[in-house]
């Protein structure tokens, strides 16, 4: 699958967080970490607009 790189902002607090997480080992990196997020708020969004048919919603990533 081809990789869509693009730059992110995020206030210190956020990237000090993420760094922290990342570190722990729970992630790969940044780039996985956002990745994963991004993932969770599109699949609720997903969810939203199917009306509650998750199915339906994680049919689209």
């Amino acid at each position: 699958m081809p990789v869509k790189k693009f730059g992110l902002s995020v206030d210190e607090n956020t990237y000090q967080a993420a760094k922290e997480i990342v570190e722990s080992g729970a992630y790969r990196n940044m780039s996985h970490l956002f990745e994963e997020g991004a993932k969770r708020i599109i699949k609720e969004e997903l969810a939203k607009k199917s009306q509650g048919n998750p199915c339906k919603a994680l049919a689209f990533l």
